[in-house]
Order: structure tokens, then C-alpha cells, then sequence
């Protein structure tokens, strides 16, 4: 299996090309967790996160960066704090220095982080109700994709599983709000990599593919997508009690 280095001092763990590394972390913690994860962000990232008015919003900005930077910290060799995020020009953060390449989202009560040696994009959303949801569909989807929406037995279910492949799609490519979200369409179904197929003349989004991911047990009603350039890869994921990650498991 081709291995990717990185290229950084200290004791660092390899990361396969072609594997996306998937992490699930919950951000139901107890106040001296938050405290603990406190101590992997810089100040700047603390103070960004006391900023918020309420408390789930706090939580998820503490836990979701500090799982960031101890996951990457391991791959790295170098302690959570110690290395800083830079910004493309389409405001996708990034490390100098390094081929690793990472993403996150969260919805809920879950975060979830994607590392892997190419660009990469997840996202996940907890199924809540979207006001004409028809309508964002006709306007924003593809037309096969606005069809499955409007045919779907359970059309909420088709818009969710339908968008969230599509942001991990926007977000892997790092394109944002640039990119018009009917130029592609997402399969109907991604156990495996699948291919997005290009909409119009001259195709714009070519050899991208995406899976369906499911969050772990406990976490129903949940829906996500990773997604990366090529076919020959595959999701590891796995669960993390924002405990041990405090512990530094």
C-alpha cells in the first residue's frame, strides 16, 4: 500500500493514500473535559470560542478544534498546540509544510473530522425540518437530483442524503459558495466511492467520487458524505469519547 510521509520533526504516523481517516466525536462533555481540551488550543482559538453566547456553540468550537489538532498533533509528531493553520484564498485552512490534508463538519451533537493525503471533504447533518425544501431542491440541485427529491417515499430523507454528499463534494474541491451546486450530480447511492457525473458544457467537476458515511450508534437520524478525488480509496472511521481524547487516548 503506497504510504505518505509527512514531512515534519519528531515521531510522526503514516498516513495511506489511499484511506480516508474518519473521526466521530461527540460534543456532550462534562465541564472539566472542555477544560481539558482547552489546554490543545492556541489563545487565539480560545478566546474565539469564549465569544460565543451559548453554551453548545462554545462546546463545539473547544471540541472540534481541539480533536483537530490532536488528531493531526499524532501525525505530525508534534505537540496540539504547536503548529498554525494557514488560509487558501477560497478560505479553506490548511498546514504549510505538510501533505496532509483535512476537514471538518458538524451538526448536532457530533463532530466529525476527515484526514487523508489528497483533498478531501465531509459533511454530516442531523435530519431536521427545511421549510419548502421542494423549492431549495428545484433551485440549487441538479434536475435528476431535484426529481429523486420530488419522487422520494420520504423526500426529507433524498434531500439529506442528496446534500450532504453535495457539500462533501464543494468541500473537497474547495470551491465554496463559487461553485454552482447543479454543475454535478451525486448518486442516487454510495455504499463505495461512486462517481459524481459533470452537468454541462465544458464539465467542471471531473474525477470526484464520493461515499455515504453512517454515524456511529446512539446517533440516529444522521447523515453524511466524504469525498475525494478518484476511486481507489476507502473510510476508516471510528468513534472517540471526547473523554479519552482529553486523556489523550
Amino acid at each position: 500500500m503506497p504510504r505518505s510521509q509527512l514531512t515534519t520533526r519528531g515521531m510522526t504516523m503514516a498516513l495511506a493514500r489511499n484511506a480516508v481517516e474518519l473521526l466521530f466525536v461527540s460534543i456532550d462533555v462534562t465541564p472539566s473535559v472542555v477544560a481539558r481540551l482547552l489546554t490543545f488550543l492556541t489563545s487565539a482559538e480560545a478566546d474565539r470560542a469564549a465569544r460565543f453566547h451559548r453554551d453548545e456553540d462554545r462546546r463545539r468550537s473547544i471540541v472540534g478544534r481541539a480533536a483537530l489538532r490532536r488528531l493531526l498533533s499524532r501525525h505530525l509528531g508534534v505537540e496540539p498546540q504547536a503548529f498554525r493553520f494557514d488560509l487558501r484564498e477560497n478560505g479553506k485552512p490548511f498546514l504549510q509544510q505538510s501533505d496532509i490534508h483535512f476537514n471538518v463538519s458538524h451538526s448536532g451533537e457530533v463532530v466529525a473530522i476527515a484526514l487523508a493525503a489528497n483533498e478531501v471533504g465531509v459533511d454530516i447533518e442531523a435530519k431536521h425540518h427545511i421549510p419548502e425544501m421542494a423549492a431549495i431542491a428545484a433551485r440549487f440541485f441538479s434536475k435528476n437530483e431535484a426529481e429523486r427529491v420530488r419522487a422520494a417515499t420520504d423526500p426529507t430523507d433524498e434531500f439529506f442524503r442528496i446534500w450532504t454528499m453535495k457539500e462533501a463534494v464543494v468541500k473537497a474541491a474547495g470551491q465554496g459558495l463559487g461553485l454552482p451546486l447543479d454543475c454535478f450530480t451525486v448518486p442516487s447511492s454510495a455504499p463505495a466511492p461512486r462517481p459524481v457525473i459533470p452537468v454541462g458544457e465544458p464539465p467542471i467537476m471531473t474525477n470526484w467520487f464520493v461515499v455515504q458515511i453512517e454515524v456511529p450508534d446512539g446517533y440516529d437520524g444522521y447523515y453524511g458524505a466524504v469525498a475525494m478525488r478518484g476511486s481507489d480509496w476507502r473510510v476508516v472511521a471510528r468513534w472517540l469519547p471526547a473523554r479519552n481524547l482529553a486523556a489523550g487516548k
